[in-house]
């Protein structure tokens, strides 16, 4: 690894920072903290940012399912609650 001052040169940082990684880093950046009142008043998800983050991963697993042909079904629920079903490999419908 590069280093400049003992810290990874931008472009090792660039290239470490993964399709994956950024992801990751969208993902965190979701203020997705639980809202005690809402919880407590019965509300799944509790906060708005719960809501968003399903949104983000429903468009990175359509967009990844989509490019490799998985079969799958979406179901939202009322409140934002995010359900994604995925056919099993043919011939392997009975395995765990």
């Amino acid at each position: 690894m590069e280093l400049i001052n003992g810290s990874p040169t931008k472009e090792v940082r660039t290239m470490a920072l993964s399709l994956t990684g950024q992801r990751f880093l969208r993902y965190v950046a979701v203020p997705s903290a639980i809202d005690p009142k809402a919880l407590k008043a019965g509300y799944h998800p509790s906060s708005p940012g719960q809501v968003q983050l399903a949104q983000l991963l429903l468009e990175d697993f359509v967009g990844f399912a989509d490019e490799v042909g998985t079969d799958y079904a979406v179901e939202w629920y009322p409140g934002g609650v995010l359900v994604i079903k995925i056919k099993a490999t043919p011939g392997f419908e009975q395995a765990p």
